[in-house]
């Protein structure tokens, strides 16, 4: 996994301190944002803006060939799952993915997995295994209120707290 370190850390004969920089927002992640407000608002008005800054985003990563030349992005729904996916790929290990399906109200099904590893014998066979059980309820889209604060304000918790 090498992204965001840089390469002095990655070299053969690293020695010292190396400084990291933490990205807060990335262009991508303004494009992706953007093609997928436009998406939700009028798909047909705006498919050819969605394309184009969804191919962008690819064409930065070396990606050819054109999104609007697809022909199984005909619909907003279609659409929408192919800016998903993109999101997916474009984030991954960046921490967006828990905040993403939140707000596309799909927790539920993406975060409820278990986690698979695998034992690898002495014998060298491989075996899979379940490495955690997760768990994602409703009541999770949204954090507790601190006790505090309900204490002060006299209001009532997020439903599920």
């Amino acid at each position: 996994m090498r992204k965001y370190i840089p390469e002095t850390i990655l070299s053969s004969n690293h020695g010292g301190s190396a400084y990291r920089l933490w990205t807060i927002i990335r262009y991508a992640e303004i494009l992706l944002n953007y093609a997928e407000a436009l998406n939700e608002v009028n798909f047909e008005a705006n498919k050819a803006e969605v394309c184009s800054l969804l191919d962008q985003v690819r064409h930065r990563a070396g990606i050819v060939g054109n999104v609007a030349d697809r022909t199984d992005l005909d619909s907003q729904t279609a659409m929408r799952n192919f800016i998903h996916k993109e999101r997916t790929v474009e984030f991954a290990f960046e921490e967006h993915r828990p905040w993403d399906v939140r707000r596309w109200n799909c927790a539920n099904e993406a975060l409820s997995r278990p986690i698979y590893g695998i034992n690898v014998a002495t014998d060298g066979t491989i075996t899979r295994k379940v490495a955690q059980n997760r768990v994602f309820t409703d009541k999770m889209y949204l954090y507790p209120i601190p006790e505090g604060e309900v204490w002060k304000a006299n209001i009532a918790n997020n439903t599920g707290w």
